[in-house]
Formats: C-alpha cells, structure tokens, sequence
C-alpha cells in the first residue's frame, strides 16, 4: 500500500482506539490538534483585524468627512469682470493632502488658485492656511456689484450696506435673483472654450432621477455627437442662451404615478429628458439637462436657461431621437400593509361601526 494511501486511512481511524493502544501518544496528538486549532482561528481573526484596519483607512483616507452643515457652503469672488459663486465642495483627506501639489496661478485675492494643468476655471483652490486647502467647483455668475442701481437693492439695509461697500453673504443671495448673462460667457471666462472646435463630443444618456420600478425600466438609446456639423449647431444654441431669474420654475416633470402618465396624457420624463455630457478637448466636462417638452437646458433647479426657440428644439429632438409619445411603461406596484396590520382610516370606520 503506498505511503499517501495509508496516511489518509490513518486519519479516519477513531481516536479512542489510539487511546486504547498507546494512552500516551493519543495525549500529544490531541495536544497538537488543540494547538493547530487555536492556531487556525488565531490566523483567520488577525486576517479579519487586518482587513478591517485597512477598510477603516480607506474611509479614513478617501471618503469625505462627516458634515453637520444644513446648507451649501459658497464662496464668492472676482472673475475677470465678472462675480462668480463657487460651491465647496466636501473632499477626503487624501483629496486635500494632494490638493496642495495641484495649486497653479492665483486667480483672486484671498488666497484661491487655479488647478495646475487643467486650462480651466471649472475647479479651484482655496488656501485656508496650516496645510489646509479647500476644493471650490464653478457654480454660477451674478450680477456685477459695481452696476448695482436702487432696483436691485431689495431694501433699505441694503442700500445702506453697498453705501458703505459692505454686503453680506446673505445680501448677494438676494441680488443673484436678478443675475442674468449668456453661456457664452461661461464657455469662454470658466472653460476656455472659444469656438465648437473646443467641444470634443457630446454625449445624451438617460437621466438618473427617477428611481422607481417605472423609471428604471424605461430604456434610452445613448448617443454621441461627434460630427462637426451637428457640434457646431448645439455651440451656438448653447453659446446664445441666457440665465433666467433664479426663482424660474423648472419644466413639468412626468413620472408614472402623475394623473397625465395613467391617463395617456403625456409620456414620462424618464422617457423624454436627456443628461447632457459635454466633453471638451482639454479635458473639462460641462454637464446639462435637457428638456424637450420645455424647450430648455438646465443646470440645476437653481441655474436655468432661456428656451430654445422651436426650429433648435425640433432639431436636437430629431438628432438625439426623442420619442414624445406617450407608452405605457405600466405603473409601480403597490405597497400593501402586512397580514393583519389595518390602516389608520380602516381603524376608524371599524370604530365609528
């Protein structure tokens, strides 16, 4: 019989007939066993410390820090001619330890610096001193202080305050409800773009904010604009659009427990609206929403553009092949109440019975 058969023969016979042949061997074997098992679980549990002391780095490193902060945090600064209203953003520690190699030219007083080889305005660094950096991304233009008339000062505190060159944070929120420019000015100021032959493409995908059964279910064709001809055209509707008013309302959104989807009025917003992608040639990315049935383009329901007259519209309707029509996508199930749980109104017509 060869050697491997019989050690594995070996190890199925019954500990109690070792015991029985040789009492003291059969204790150093079982000594050895308790050994090796300790052993065993002792390596997987320093495998499992292990892994856990390098998940909590990855958080610890990578992830952003808990915020207590309710609302956006903004930092507001000169552009060239213009004032511009930045959002700052929540980074990692990782993110801010790097942050202070990417610092190129400064861009406005107040220690705040372009990033090192972008071309860009789109992201900025703030300095906050102690090796402390803050990430600032692009969010808006407002309206110059230095042409502010009394039709802008909503009140006498406010008149008061630019009287004597004070305003606060507080003061420019209401004065960028009457900001208005074109995108043009974004394009070239912000993102360095001059011309369409800045625009490298142009993507249209499904937009990502309806998350029911419905909405994920309703299946968008991805297109890519990429010839120079249809680049062009999108440029100087873009470039030609100006902001509305801050308070402007967005355009209908439909989704599948709306009265005009049940009832075959007008289709859903996840069917007809598009996320826009725009990648330029040095590497920036512009992001839109497009809505067809509201002729508009859309940053945010705080950064809105004027309607695209209807020619343009039909246009990028029939490029990016939109269907308008309404189908019926079915409805989202209904939650019912577990066995035996009853409804606060089912309690109350059993107690007014």
């Amino acid at each position: 019989m060869k050697r491997e058969k019989m050690i594995q023969y070996m190890d199925l016979l019954d500990e109690k007939y070792i015991a029985e042949a040789d009492p003291a061997n059969a204790k150093k074997i079982r000594s050895k066993k308790i050994r090796s098992t300790v052993l065993r679980i002792g390596s997987i549990a320093a495998c499992l410390l292990f892994v856990a002391g390098i998940f909590n780095l990855y958080i610890w490193l990578f992830m952003p820090g808990p915020s207590t902060e309710q609302v956006i945090r903004l930092e507001h600064l000169r552009i060239g001619d213009k004032f511009a209203e930045y959002t700052i953003l929540k980074t990692s520690r990782w993110q801010e330890w790097i942050l202070g190699e990417k610092i190129g030219d400064q861009v406005s007083a107040g220690s705040i610096y372009q990033m090192k080889d972008t071309g860009t305005l789109q992201y900025l660094i703030k300095d906050c001193g102690n090796g402390e950096y803050e990430l600032l991304q692009f969010r808006s233009f407002f309206v110059d202080l230095a042409e502010i008339d009394d039709q802008y000062l909503a009140s006498e505190i406010m008149r008061e305050q630019y009287a004597a060159g004070i305003l606060t944070d507080e003061d420019l929120a209401q004065l960028r409800y009457h900001s208005t420019y074109t995108y043009g000015e974004v394009l070239e100021s912000i993102y360095g773009v001059v011309s369409a032959e800045d625009i490298d493409c142009i993507i249209w995908e499904k937009t990502k904010y309806d998350h029911t059964e419905v909405g994920k279910s309703v299946p968008v064709k991805k297109y890519v604009m990429k010839d120079e001809a249809s680049i062009k055209r999108f440029y100087d509707i873009l470039y030609s659009l100006p902001r509305v008013p801050a308070d402007t309302e967005l355009p209908e959104r439909i989704y599948s427990d709306d009265e005009a989807y049940l009832t075959g009025m007008k289709p859903l917003c996840a069917q007809t609206e598009r996320f826009v992608l725009i990648e330029l040639t040095n590497g920036a990315e512009i992001q839109f929403y497009y809505s067809p049935t509201g002729s508009c383009l859309y940053e945010s329901s705080y950064v809105v553009y004027e309607t695209i007259n209807a020619a343009d519209n039909e246009w990028l309707i029939e490029t990016v092949d939109i269907n308008l029509s309404w189908v019926d996508y079915g409805v989202n199930p209904v939650k019912t109440n577990p066995p035996g749980a009853e409804t606060a109104v089912a309690r109350e017509l059993i107690q007014e019975e």
